[in-house]
C-alpha cells in the first residue's frame, strides 16, 4: 500500500473514531468532522468562508444557478459567506460520506503571505478570483499537514502548540495551489471580493431590514452596477436574491425550533407584503449602513391604493362612483392582491354628488393593474 492510500487510510480512521454522528466539533479551533451513512435529501444552509476536505463520498452543493459536485481526495473553497442547497449523494454503511472543515481565518492568512516570496504564489489567470468557490484536488503535499493537524486529537495536550503550525502549512500549501489566488483575495482590503464580503457582513448583520441596493454599493465602495455584477459572481445571486434565502432559512430555523404562526415569523424576518412603489422608488433612509452617505432618497412608498389623477368634482361625475387604483411595483403576489380587495371591501366609500342623499354612501369598485 503506498503512502498516499495510507494518509487517507488513517485520516478516515480519525474521523470515524472522532465523529459518531454527522455532525462533531473538535477541541482544534474552528476545526469539524462530518460523517454520513446515507445518502441525504437537498438541505439548505449558510456555508461559511471555510476548506473542506471531502475524504470518501460525495456531495452536491448548489448555490444560485451553479451546481458543483465534489468527492472524495477533493477540497471545496469558499470565499464567503453563501446560503447554498448542500446534499450527500454517495453514502453507505460500508463507505460513508467522511469530510473535514477548516473555518479561514484572514489573519492567519495575511500573516503567512508576509514571509512567503511573491516568486512562489501562483498568478491569477483570468476569471479565477471571480466566483466564491473552487474544487480541487486533495493532494499528497495537503494529506500531509491535514494529517498532522488531525492526529492531535489524539493528543490533546499538544493542541495548544502544535495545531498552529499544522494549520499554517495547510494554509501555506492551500496559497500555493490553484486556488492560492482566490484565497489571497481575503486579505486584500480594497480587492472586489473583500468589498463584496464587506456587504455580505452587513445584510447578515439584519436580515428583516429593508436593502437599498444603491446604498449597499456605497457602503462596498462600489458604484451600482459594479457592486452588482460581482456580487453575483462571487454568490451566484442578486444581493435582493441572497437576502430572500437568508431570510427563508432564518424562517426555518425559527419554525423548527419554536413552530408557530407563519405569518408572525415571516414578519419577524422581514417578510411582508410590500406598499407600492415604482421600481425605481427609493427605500427608506433605515436601509443604509451606518456611515453611508446618502445615494438614495428617504422618503417613503405610498400606499398601495391612490385616487386616479382625474377625480369627478361635485355634480360631474353623474351616478357613477369614482374608481381606486391598486398599483403594484411588480408582478402581484397573492397577498397584496387579497390584502387590497379585503382593504376595498370592508369600507364603503363616501361619495359626494352621489344622488340621494349627501350622506349616503356606495361600495367602491376598483381597477388592478400591474405597472
Amino acid at each position: 500500500m503506498n503512502a498516499v492510500a495510507t494518509a487517507l487510510d488513517e485520516l478516515r480512521d480519525i474521523v470515524r473514531r472522532h465523529c459518531p454522528g454527522e455532525r462533531a466539533s473538535t477541541p482544534i479551533a474552528r476545526v469539524a468532522m462530518w460523517s454520513g451513512t446515507a445518502t441525504k435529501p437537498p438541505l439548505p444552509a449558510i456555508y461559511p468562508t471555510m476548506v473542506c476536505f471531502v475524504l470518501q463520498g460525495c456531495k452536491r452543493v448548489t448555490f444560485g444557478s451553479r451546481a458543483l459536485v465534489y468527492r472524495g481526495e477533493s477540497y471545496m473553497l469558499l470565499s464567503a459567506d453563501l446560503p447554498v442547497t448542500g446534499q450527500v449523494i454517495e453514502a453507505t454503511a460500508r463507505a460513508p460520506y467522511l469530510a473535514v472543515s477548516l473555518l479561514l481565518d484572514p489573519a492567519a492568512i495575511a500573516g503567512l503571505l508576509i514571509d512567503i516570496p511573491p516568486a512562489q504564489l501562483r498568478s491569477a489567470g483570468p476569471g479565477t478570483t471571480g466566483s466564491g468557490c473552487g474544487i480541487g484536488s486533495l493532494t499528497p503535499d495537503l494529506q500531509a499537514p491535514l494529517l498532522r493537524l488531525l492526529r492531535l486529537l489524539d493528543t490533546p495536550a499538544d493542541i495548544r502548540v502544535l495545531a498552529p503550525l499544522a494549520e499554517h502549512e495547510l494554509l501555506y500549501r492551500l496559497l500555493q495551489g490553484p486556488h492560492g489566488p482566490l484565497l489571497r483575495q481575503l486579505t486584500v482590503a480594497g480587492s472586489r471580493l473583500s468589498q463584496v464580503r464587506r456587504a455580505i457582513e452587513w445584510i447578515r448583520a439584519d436580515v428583516s431590514r429593508a436593502l437599498c441596493v444603491k446604498a449597499l454599493a456605497a457602503h462596498a465602495g462600489m458604484s451600482a452596477s459594479s457592486f452588482h455584477r460581482h456580487f453575483k459572481a462571487v454568490t451566484g445571486l442578486s444581493p435582493l436574491q441572497y437576502q430572500k434565502q437568508l431570510r427563508l432559512q432564518d424562517a426555518r430555523r425559527r419554525l423548527l425550533a419554536e413552530p408557530g404562526d407563519v405569518t408572525s415569523v415571516a414578519l419577524a424576518v422581514g417578510t411582508r407584503a410590500r406598499r407600492s412603489s415604482r421600481a425605481s422608488t427609493p427605500a427608506s433612509s433605515a436601509c443604509l449602513p451606518p456611515g453611508t452617505p446618502r445615494v438614495c432618497g428617504s422618503r417613503p412608498p405610498r400606499s398601495d391604493l391612490r385616487r386616479p389623477s382625474a377625480m369627478p368634482r361635485h355634480g360631474q361625475g353623474g351616478s357613477e362612483a369614482p374608481k381606486l387604483e391598486v398599483s403594484l411595483d411588480r408582478a402581484p403576489g397573492p397577498d397584496t392582491v387579497v390584502g387590497a380587495v379585503s382593504r376595498l371591501a370592508s369600507r364603503r366609500l363616501r361619495v359626494p354628488g352621489q344622488r340621494g342623499s349627501p350622506g349616503s354612501t356606495a361600495p367602491a369598485p376598483f381597477l388592478a393593474r400591474s405597472s
